[in-house]
């Protein structure tokens, strides 16, 4: 999102017909959530936590007319249902209590059965008892919210031996998005990264 909100050619086209915006695997700053309710004139903003191993976690609603970039800590909301999560002490595996950040660990119909071809791997993402330990860090308050603080695990795996870190993909993001044009994007109906 922060990078379509940065590109120039963006006021061009006529996007008034965009209602809601819905962002995963991006932590929106307050000031990227006021741009999109400001130019865009979207009514409401929906946060999802997703990662590939694990589908969609949680679902946060802004409702953008009350926004306060005040009260804004980057939530993503309570978990959703039947998935498990507990926020843990990652070196030694106990719970967290709340409003304390620790790794977020997470079971339920929407986590993955195992890396394919790769044992070793799945046995070090998902424990014994099914628990997938994403290492992404989050704190959890007393109302089950969740509250993004950072990823531990900053390697993006790219099919093959090539990897990359995770502070170069925007980079990535914008030379792979300077060879589509917006037309592309009007055409859509719906985009995903």
């Amino acid at each position: 999102l922060s990078y379509m909100m940065s590109l120039p050619q963006r006021k061009n086209y006529d996007l008034s017909s965009l209602k809601f915006v819905g962002s995963g695997g991006q932590c929106l700053s307050a000031q990227l959530i006021k741009q999109l309710s400001k130019e865009l004139n979207i009514s409401f903003l929906i946060v999802s936590f997703a990662m590939s191993e694990s589908l969609v976690n949680t679902s946060k609603f802004f409702f953008l007319e009350n926004f306060d970039e005040n009260e804004y800590k980057y939530e993503v909301g309570i978990i959703n249902p039947f998935i498990e999560c507990k926020i843990i002490d990652s070196k030694t595996g106990q719970i967290k209590p709340h409003n304390e950040e620790g790794e977020l660990c997470l079971r339920g119909f929407n986590v993955f059965k195992g890396y394919f071809n790769d044992e070793e791997k799945t046995k070090e993402a998902i424990d014994k008892n099914g628990w997938f330990h994403t290492g992404d860090v989050l704190k959890m308050d007393s109302t089950g919210n969740l509250f993004f603080i950072n990823r531990n695990k900053e390697i993006i795996n790219v099919k093959g031996p090539c990897n990359f870190y995770y502070f170069i993909s925007n980079d990535i993001l914008k030379q792979f998005f300077s060879k589509i044009t917006l037309n592309k994007f009007r055409e859509s109906k719906s985009i995903s990264i």
